[in-house]
């Protein structure tokens, strides 16, 4: 090759790469609410962010998809998960009942590709290993789940898991083990999917209480936990619960006959969410979120308490808690896996940008690629907050903590991240 040519094909190469859709990795993706507290005028603008990590600092893309993903007002998006191969994503719309598949290609520009009506509210999703189904929970007062075939994007199915359980939430493990939390009833149900894909071939129940008592709560002292989400390890060897109502979480061992079994401990200490001692009452903390890093490390969104102000007051016979004086910013902590269902609280936290002592059930708030971590916000009754409108981005290495504004728009729900 002479020497002319090789200076014309290096030209040529430069152009085609400058041309090209701006790829950088990773990318997080961002749900936002509308905040319509402060701005009446964002109606039915819930919509997506993008976000370059590449850049520095890491630039902002959006909003996308207002107005298409929902059309009508208050139909709040929450949830994203991204599907194998990492260039689609499906989202959840609650109000509308939907679940929306996009094309995150070019991250910078994502498209729409189609809208599936769900029959109940559509809150949490997640998807097998294999990429070919999802399953979507409600977050309410739902017994069915949908199941959805994602190589034709339609619904196969609902199952109903029995009408006295509760669907919150779902995690599947990677042997197709579905994991659903039951805030209502302080359980958790679950099952192998079926061959068909189609439904659970038996659903099984353990009551979050001291002894890990299966299948009924009355067997318990008294049920002690009420679950908001569930996530597995890569391996597929542990599972964790979320519990909306204290400073701990529930830890199961997933057998290699996909069984359940209580952790050791069951119910993991340590957390800095409460409950804290006032008077004849007390206040709690909780925690919504948890993502693994990988098989041996895991982190926590937790939603701390603080003391009361001086100024709370009594009525109707409740206490009342100025949320400036009496909810603390949030906290990520750090949970090291030491086996299948062993999971010890470690002292290294981050305090994160807001406060909120609320939860969204089973919408995944916490993303974790590598070294870095993609915080949004365990519940959007945030807009107190001067940082309401933003995400956290976390050198889990170095502990820096990166503010990212969602170009002044919303409130931060679900969040993934693009490798």
């Amino acid at each position: 090759m002479n020497k002319k040519l090789l200076q014309i094909l290096t030209v040529a190469a430069l152009m085609l790469f400058a041309a090209a859709p701006l790829c950088a990795r990773p990318w997080g993706i961002v749900a936002t609410q509308p905040d319509t507290i402060n701005d009446p005028n964002l109606t039915n603008t819930e919509s997506i962010h993008t976000i370059d990590f590449g850049q520095s600092p890491p630039a902002v893309y959006g909003p996308f998809l207002e107005r298409q993903i929902t059309p009508t007002d208050g139909a709040g998006v929450f949830d994203i998960v991204m599907l194998p191969g990492n260039k689609k994503a499906l989202i959840s719309t609650f109000g509308n009942s939907q679940v929306h598949l996009v094309d995150l290609k070019d991250p910078t520009l994502p498209v729409l590709l189609g809208s599936l009506d769900i029959p109940f509210f559509a809150e949490d999703i997640d998807i097998t290993k294999d990429g070919k189904t999802a399953i979507v929970a409600d977050g309410g007062f739902q017994s069915r789940v949908a199941f959805i075939d994602l190589k034709t994007f339609t619904l196969t199915s609902v199952f109903n898991l029995g009408d006295d359980k509760y669907a919150n939430g779902v995690a599947i493990s990677p042997k197709k083990i579905a994991i659903f939390p039951d805030y209502f009833q302080g359980k958790i149900h679950y099952g192998k999917i079926n061959k068909m894909r189609n439904g659970l071939e038996s659903v099984r129940t353990i009551a979050l209480c001291d002894e890990g008592q299966t299948d009924n709560a009355s067997l318990c002292e008294g049920v002690i936990g009420l679950p908001v989400n569930v996530t597995v390890s890569p391996d597929g060897r542990t599972a964790l619960v979320a519990i909306a109502n204290g400073d701990v979480l529930f830890a199961f061992e997933i057998t290699g006959k996909g069984e359940l079994i209580p952790g050791d401990p069951f119910m993991v200490t340590g957390l800095p969410g409460g409950p804290i001692p006032v008077g004849d009452d007390y206040r709690k903390g909780g925690n919504q979120s948890i993502a693994f890093q990988n098989n041996t490390t895991a982190y926590v969104i937790s939603q701390r308490v603080g003391l009361p102000s001086p100024d709370t007051v009594v009525r109707n016979g409740q206490l009342e808690y100025p949320d400036a004086d009496g909810v603390q910013p949030n906290q990520l902590c750090k949970l090291n896996i030491l086996g299948p269902g062993r999971v010890h609280v470690e002292t290294q936290r981050y305090t994160l940008l807001n406060d909120g002592s609320s939860q969204l059930f089973g919408v995944d708030t916490l993303a974790i690629f590598k070294r870095y971590a993609l915080v949004g916000n365990p519940t959007v009754s945030v807009g107190g907050s001067p940082y309401f409108n933003y995400v956290a981005y976390i050198d889990l290495v170095t502990g820096v903590l990166t503010p990212i504004e969602l170009n002044n728009f919303g409130i931060a729900a679900g969040v993934a991240i693009k490798p």
